[in-house]
């Protein structure tokens, strides 16, 4: 189950349960009052293993189905999210959890239950991944994850599998975009063309070849 990429005020987190039995619908409403730490749901994933993630402007939810667990930026521990102002979820075909914020990426280890910042040198060194807006990405059929921040280039990065160990092996290719642009919408059609949306713009499509094997 994911939410619909786009900014949605909820004053309550509505679940809902089909009953196959008797063809009936019952709704749970979740509020501040059960746990979730923010009426302001930016996104929300269900991961592989079943957990429902949301992002909010305090901090990231997760629910296992009976409560919330909420994480939050602490200034001194480097293992937690980098902002608590967080913004797209995606799930790489690792399991790994990955959230925006302005100020860049964090990635869940479901095993450590900690967050790792993702770091890596962007082609215009003094750009920020977005001042208004929430970098988004998606992840390519070879493992790629295409990064849309707020300067001339889109960020391919390679994240190796032992990332949580040792974080400097991250790669980075950059690719110039058809036009300046934030705030956009990345995704992947069955044909892997890749487009950009803007509200009330029509779409760009580009295609990215594949990584090779050499």
């Amino acid at each position: 189950m994911r939410g619909k990429n786009s900014p949605a005020i909820l004053v309550s987190f509505l679940i809902w349960t089909c009953f196959q039995a008797t063809g009936q619908f019952r709704y749970e409403t979740f509020t501040s009052a059960q746990g979730l730490s923010q009426g302001y749901i930016w996104d929300l994933l269900q991961d592989k293993d079943g957990f429902l993630w949301m992002t909010t402007k305090d901090g990231v939810n997760r629910y296992d189905g009976y409560s919330f667990k909420v994480y939050h930026h602490d200034a001194y521990d480097s293992l937690t999210i980098r902002n608590n102002d967080v913004g797209y979820l995606m799930e790489d075909h690792r399991g790994r959890i990955w959230v925006s914020s302005r100020d860049g990426f964090d990635i869940f280890d479901k095993i450590s239950d900690r967050f790792h910042r993702l770091s890596y040198p962007r082609k215009q060194p003094h750009s920020t991944f977005s001042i208004t807006y929430y970098p988004h990405s998606i992840e390519l059929t070879d493992g790629r994850v295409l990064i849309n921040g707020a300067d001339q280039y889109f960020d391919l990065v390679t994240v190796p599998d032992h990332f949580f160990n040792k974080r400097g092996d991250v790669k980075v290719e950059y690719i110039p975009k058809p036009e300046i642009s934030y705030g956009e919408l990345v995704f992947k059609d069955n044909n892997q063309d890749f487009s950009k949306k803007k509200p009330q713009i029509n779409l760009r499509f580009f295609r990215i070849s594949k990584k090779s094997n050499s």
